[in-house]
């Protein structure tokens, strides 16, 4: 009678999951388990082949990625830098998209996890400790990108978005500028919140007061950009310069600039975030923080594939540096409004 590999797993008292990665080296078992499931595939003589060993690790070739949405060119360049990395390492890309819904986020992670991809790449709002745990039971590797979880067992890519978020208020500081109105992006995005705690820090260490008229929400869309900044343009004391922390939103500053005849930058200095293909091809030129989101795509992707293959991986925390890029749409302070 063929000894199969759920014989193995049913007498060493482990999950099949487990028998596999005994077979495949995988650095997840610890010595006295592998021992014990080594001297049980000894006793019984099984030799699995490879189609056997594929299955039990669930082998599919295939990575999961899945992100808030794929309109914004944020998140489309991070999809590129995925998927050309899965693609030069022969892996196939499914992608799902959860419009920033709770609800969904956790859909598409039990979808995926449940279809055997062989790991996840997650740029998510919601996942909470206790789901993190949840997964990790699954057996099933993943990485997140854009959110620093605070376990040293999760593998992250990220950027400093509190240090970028206070360099781009600086440099405003720095040409004079005391009346700054800052745009946030999207409440549960804990990037957003990071680059809104950067500006209120340095504000704070040059002394100017944060005016809470000042301070509107746009959800990283441009349309929304462009309310915030009317909300703005008919306050009667008005910013003379704005952060908005997307380059999406900043678009939305443009338009709403131009309708009230506002002058960019020698009424109003604007700066944004991302650094867009469309960004430098504005008039005048964005102001931005650039973010290296093509490789830390590329570099989530290096990561998983280690996981996958069973190998160690020491940085469990990498976090990419920004590159502050000056355009034309900041300039000193002038006599605005």
């Amino acid at each position: 009678m063929t000894v199969t590999i759920d014989d193995i797993a049913r007498e060493a008292g482990v999950s099949t999951a487990t028998v596999s990665y005994v077979i495949n080296n995988n650095e997840k078992v610890g010595p006295e388990t592998r021992k014990k499931v080594l001297q049980i595939i000894e006793k019984r003589d099984y030799h699995p082949n490879s189609s056997a060993r594929n299955l039990a690790r669930k082998k599919t070739e295939v990575l999961g990625l899945i992100v808030p949405e794929v309109t914004g060119v944020f998140y489309a360049d991070i999809v590129q830098g995925v998927e050309d990395a899965a693609f030069q390492n022969n892996f196939t890309l499914y992608l799902g998209t959860t419009n920033a819904k709770k609800e969904r986020e956790k859909m598409m992670i039990d979808h995926f996890s449940g279809n055997r991809v062989d790991g996840l790449i997650l740029t998510t709002y919601f996942i909470n400790k206790n789901y993190i745990k949840e997964l990790k039971n699954r057996d099933l590797d993943f990485v997140f990108i854009g959110n620093p979880v605070k376990d040293d067992s999760v593998s992250t890519v990220v950027v400093d978005n509190f240090s970028s978020g206070y360099r781009a208020a600086e440099h405003l500081i720095n040409l004079g500028h005391k009346k700054i109105a800052f745009i946030k992006g999207d409440p549960n995005s804990w990037d957003a919140e990071e680059r809104f705690a950067g500006f209120k820090a340095v504000m704070n260490n040059y002394d100017l007061e944060i005016n809470n008229d000042y301070i509107k929400t746009g959800n990283y869309q441009q349309e929304e950009g462009y309310k915030a900044a009317q909300e703005l343009f008919n306050l009667e004391v008005k910013p003379t310069a704005v952060f908005a922390s997307n380059d999406q939103m900043a678009m939305g500053v443009y338009k709403a600039a131009q309708e009230n005849n506002i002058k960019i930058p020698e009424q109003l200095s604007v700066v944004g975030f991302d650094d867009i293909a469309a960004a430098s091809h504005l008039n005048p030129p964005l102001t931005t923080v650039n973010q290296p989101t093509y490789r830390m795509g590329q570099k989530a992707v290096e990561i998983l594939i280690k996981k996958i293959k069973g190998q160690k991986v020491p940085e469990e925390n990498i976090v990419f540096e920004t590159e502050f890029i000056k355009r034309n749409s900041s300039q000193k302070k002038s006599k605005i409004f």
